[in-house]
């Protein structure tokens, strides 16, 4: 579980976005860019915000399998991060063959960090509203 929330750090959607740029997509690599600041901006804002307490803190019962980065844990950062890439190859390649092994991918991020103990199912299903919230707001915004 480790290395599959690992995998939801941020370095897939930078490659991603390298690849955009590679490719001479530019208003598909700014709908990326305008996301995730949309989507950090917004998960910042939550997390310090609400302040709710992770499940380690709030029940006690709880082991947490890695040291979290803060106490905090609504809403998932790595969930939202992951949804919010997953909308956007979805939008970039259409619903085809590619949008099932990363939505797949997205789903086992978050599903990661509540088995390691960091967040609820409410924090996980509050990321995945962000992330693809945040995709349509920079769709909008770049492809309008």
């Amino acid at each position: 579980m480790r290395k599959i929330s690992w995998t939801g750090d941020g370095y897939v959607p930078i490659a991603f976005g390298v690849y955009l740029l590679y490719s001479h997509q530019y208003d598909w690599a700014k709908l990326t860019g305008i996301g995730y600041l949309l989507e950090r901006a917004f998960y910042f804002l939550c997390k310090y915000g609400f302040r709710r307490k992770r499940p380690a803190n709030a029940i006690g019962d709880v082991e947490t399998y890695i040291k979290p980065a803060d106490q905090y844990s609504f809403p998932s950062g790595h969930t939202s991060a992951a949804f919010l890439f997953a909308s956007i190859v979805a939008g970039y390649w259409g619903v085809g063959w590619m949008i099932l092994p990363v939505v797949l991918w997205a789903a086992l991020v978050a599903f990661s960090r509540m088995i390691m103990g960091l967040h609820f199912l409410s924090d996980l299903l509050f990321g995945v509203l962000v992330g693809n919230a945040c995709y349509w707001i920079a769709r909008v915004i770049v492809l309008s």
